[in-house]
């Protein structure tokens, strides 16, 4: 064989190699986002134009027949300069507040200052194969339809209760369309790390998990969204003076106020 030859089944060799590893993406792993837009979480109009993932119709990993109203089937997120915004809508149409059937919508995220070396456990043995989380998470928000909206922390090998998010502008706030598909969650930034400082730039993976049951007993893990990776866009809150940062939270609070009138999202 001549050396010409030889070089060029050399190249086409480290062309395919290389063509293979672009496109290789990790198990799982549904891509980077970052997209800046305040989210009013009473109108469902406010999300146009953020960047969305897919999730597969019908892969619940239950056997419970009507337990689909879960199955997740599209994930939007985005930030602001206080807040992040996560909407989940679902196959089903979600209940009333202390109406049955039951859910909870559960965010696994990392520790932006910093990732811990473990955290992969689920909050509960929601009695199926899924029995972890694929990122190293150190903090777990949740809702129950029928209960509070909570922050758990993992220390020490377990998840353990922190706060009780009832404050909309410095803490979150929940709403979903009562007979519809749309559940909105908005987490102040500064509870995405431990030491409550965020930055633009700041990056952390996230899984996102729905809980369904029949009667408050039972509970199982229904569907989740494999890891993604979100990095905070545009200016956020610990850049500002302290001065600022308390006018900012004031207009939220006025803000969030005058939306609350409003019963349903639109």
């Amino acid at each position: 064989m001549k050396l010409s030859e030889k070089f060029t089944i050399c190249l086409i060799w480290a062309v395919l190699l290389v063509s293979f590893s672009v496109n290789i993406a990790i198990a799982g792993d549904k891509g980077s986002f970052g997209y800046e837009k305040t989210i009013n979480i009473y109108d469902l109009s406010t999300w146009e134009g953020v960047p969305s993932i897919t999730d597969p119709v019908g892969d619940t990993v239950d056997e419970i027949q009507e337990a689909n109203i879960t199955d997740i089937k599209e994930v939007w997120i985005c930030n602001n300069y206080t807040h992040l915004f996560i909407r989940v809508d679902v196959v089903g149409k979600l209940p009333a507040p202390n109406t049955a059937p039951y859910f909870a919508m559960q965010l696994y995220i990392e520790d932006i200052a910093s990732i811990a070396d473990s955290g992969t456990e689920l909050f509960m043995d929601y009695g199926h194969d899924v029995l972890q989380n694929d990122i190293n998470a150190s903090f777990l928000f949740s809702k129950w339809s029928q209960g509070g909206y909570c922050r758990f922390n993992y220390t020490g090998g377990t998840w353990t209760w922190d706060q009780d998010l009832n404050d909309p502008s410095t803490q979150g706030a929940v709403n979903w369309t009562v007979n519809g598909n749309s559940f909105v969650m908005m987490i102040y930034l500064g509870l995405l790390s431990s030491t409550g400082e965020v930055a633009s730039g700041d990056s952390f993976k996230f899984e996102i998990f729905t809980i369904y049951s029949p009667d408050q007993t039972s509970w199982y893990a229904e569907d989740y969204l494999d890891f993604a990776t979100y990095t905070l866009t545009g200016e956020v809150v610990p850049e500002f003076t302290g001065p600022v940062i308390i006018l900012i939270i004031l207009v939220n609070t006025i803000v969030f106020t005058a939306a609350r009138k409003r019963k349903f999202l639109s």
